[in-house]
């Protein structure tokens, strides 16, 4: 039987030496909302924190119709077809591990290469699957751009430009700030300060904030904490420096899990309460407008209990949420994107509060950009 350990600490090393890089990942779906025939796929990274390299892979569930060579145990049932493939040009070694999978069933991969195929079974009751995924290089593409600038973060060797937070300095490039980011892009092409001092100051946000953001401009990829004042504090990091489709990519993470969490029928109604008015809370702070979509579509289910007063009281307190749900609600660009969204669920694995220190966090992380999104998923405009 497999292991009961949490998946993360199962992956440490694989024939007999340390893993380079580690994550654990979970696809949800509710099949009982859900309509034939169901298509996800969803791309995702796992970054080595020592290089900062993230690797690609893509995770497919695939309704599948039972035909006569699956035999008798497949038909009259909706049967899933889970497909995981290594997307990334480096050479690596891969362990695989599942709850839902007996150790002996735990796959080993060696000398990955883009498009090889990882995991690919199907299953009639496995709805959801988690995944503790496991790396070792064997060799890195060294002439690969994506690999040479992320390998390139911190590198006090070749960086020209300085990053100062409190008591930390993040050594980096500024022609990978000016490529990336507006606002550091007219900061170093002007006669400011900061461009003769070659550094600037951001104090303003906690040293772990602002590495999550310096490390996504070298790999377009974000890593998700568990804990909701550092998720909320990036929010706040990226709308100041405008960085639009990282805020787009943690309303989508948002609105999803939230849903999740609210059609879950083991919560109370008290829970489910909570948890609704802390995302309306979140919602009017940093204005999440897919966020703002499925809070209010939920309560327009018969799955809340929200009494009428409760509803009217939220909405006094809450005006930029009002404001913000009645125009995204009323979209069909919005209501096509929730019905794309609704009845699945990609997560990350929830940092426990005893991890303190960014480099703890799990490796898994979200791509921001079209490439990490659902595959043909409807894009929102934004609202203005």
């Amino acid at each position: 039987m497999a292991s009961k350990k949490p998946l993360l600490n199962m992956v440490k090393e694989i024939n007999g030496k340390p893993v380079d890089a580690s994550g654990h990942i979970f696809l949800l779906i509710d099949m009982d909302n859900s309509e034939a025939p169901l298509h996800i796929e969803k791309v995702f990274g796992i970054v080595s924190r020592e290089t900062n390299i993230v690797l690609k892979f893509r995770l497919i569930a695939h309704e599948d119709i039972p035909d006569d060579s699956d035999g008798d145990i497949y038909q009259g049932y909706r049967v899933i077809l889970w497909k995981l493939i290594y997307l990334s040009e480096d050479l690596i070694d891969c362990k695989v591990v599942s709850s839902k999978m007996r150790e002996e069933e735990w796959k080993t991969k060696e000398n990955l290469s883009p498009g090889d195929e990882i995991l690919n079974f199907k299953d009639l009751s496995l709805y959801r699957v988690s995944l503790g995924i496991g790396i070792c290089f064997k060799t890195t593409n060294e002439e690969s751009i994506p690999t040479r600038i992320a390998r390139s973060f911190n590198d006090k060797t070749t960086s020209d430009f300085i990053v100062k937070c409190q008591d930390k300095e993040f050594h980096v490039h500024q022609y990978i700030l000016k490529q990336q980011s507006e606002y550091f892009n007219r900061l170093l092409n002007n006669n400011f300060v900061e461009s003769e001092n070659k550094s600037v100051a951001i104090d303003d946000f906690e040293p772990e904030i602002v590495e999550i953001l310096l490390r996504y401009l070298y790999t377009g990829a974000v890593c998700l904490h568990g804990k909701m004042g550092i998720m909320t504090n990036l929010l706040k990091i990226v709308d100041k420096y405008n960085f639009i489709e990282v805020f787009d990519t943690i309303d989508s993470f948002y609105a999803q899990h939230t849903l999740w969490r609210l059609n879950m029928d083991n919560k109370s109604n008290e829970e489910k309460m909570s948890i609704f008015e802390e995302r309306v809370t979140l919602v009017e702070e940093s204005k999440l407008p897919k966020l703002a979509t499925m809070l209010f579509l939920w309560k327009t289910t018969d799955k809340n209990e929200i009494g009428d007063e409760k509803w009217s009281k939220l909405i006094r307190e809450n005006p930029t949420f009002s404001m913000l749900a009645a125009n995204t609600a009323g979209r069909k660009d919005y209501q096509s994107w929730v019905e794309q969204h609704k009845t699945w669920c990609f997560l990350c694995l929830d940092v426990k509060d005893h991890v303190k220190k960014i480099e703890d966090i799990d490796g898994s992380t979200l791509i921001v950009g079209n490439f990490g999104e659902m595959k043909g998923a409807v894009r929102c405009s934004a609202i203005l």
